[in-house]
């Protein structure tokens, strides 16, 4: 799992609507955080699974994770405002994952995530 190249995709993408609009950019924008969340989804299903159920932050983390497992299927379309929403979630939910992850990963020792 390459953290940096992750965190350059989040930040280009929660940056997107302050430079011109390229269409082939926010199309290859999409696909690398499409990417990049099937690639930390099944780390981020483990790391709930192992949560105590019934606390709040296990509640919250279980919704937000079946929430985005469920958003992989939108396709880029005609619709530019609904595409630059998507992929900001996209950038948004990568965040999340990601935080996630990285919390995984210390908890288990391994700093150098």
């Amino acid at each position: 799992m390459d953290v940096d190249e992750v965190q350059r995709s989040i930040d280009q993408a929660l940056t997107f609507r302050s430079s011109p609009l390229r269409r082939n950019e926010l199309e290859e924008l999409g696909a690398a955080l499409s990417q990049h969340r099937d690639a930390l989804l099944p780390g981020a299903q483990e790391h709930v699974d192992n949560m105590w159920r019934g606390s709040l932050e296990w509640y919250r983390s279980r919704s937000t994770l079946d929430r985005v497992a469920s958003s992989g299927g939108y396709l880029l379309g005609s619709a530019v405002l609904g595409d630059i929403t998507h992929v900001m979630q996209l950038a948004r939910d990568c965040r999340w994952l990601l935080e996630l992850h990285l919390t995984a990963e210390r908890a288990a020792g391994h700093d150098d995530a």
